[in-house]
């Protein structure tokens, strides 16, 4: 398993490619109920989650929430985030370049990763009288 954090601190500083990142996790039918959010936080460079073996979107740019609603079923769920960074990494270690700036070689699911659950509600116009 991977921990969140900067590939490039964890012996990968060549790496450019992907990772996997996975949890399971518990709901009771009551959370089933609220709009359902996952946050993850800072993620360098790209991320797709899927939730119970059904893909819910791809990240490209911050914000990286996704809706999670119709996904989630009560007990136990499954949670996969797959990371990709760019090729900088590689070619900063491999091939030094000028065009591998500060910053560019940070890569991973930085986090923090969180789970939200909002209430819904629904709010209806009234008709204006004149």
């Amino acid at each position: 398993h991977m921990a969140l954090g900067d590939w490039s601190h964890q012996a990968l500083e060549a790496y450019s490619g992907g990772a996997i990142y996975s949890i399971e996790f518990s709901l009771e039918a009551s959370h089933l109920g609220c709009a359902i959010e996952l946050d993850l936080g800072h993620v360098k460079v790209a991320g797709e989650v899927s939730v119970n073996g059904k893909t819910v979107g791809v990240g490209l740019a911050r914000p990286f929430t996704f809706d999670l609603d119709g996904f989630c079923t009560a007990g136990t769920n499954h949670l996969q985030v797959r990371v990709y960074n760019t090729m900088a990494n590689h070619y900063d270690v491999a091939f030094p370049s000028a065009y591998v700036f500060a910053g560019h070689t940070e890569s991973g699911l930085l986090g923090p990763v969180e789970i939200r659950f909002y209430n819904r509600v629904r709010i209806t116009a009234l008709p204006l009288s004149i």
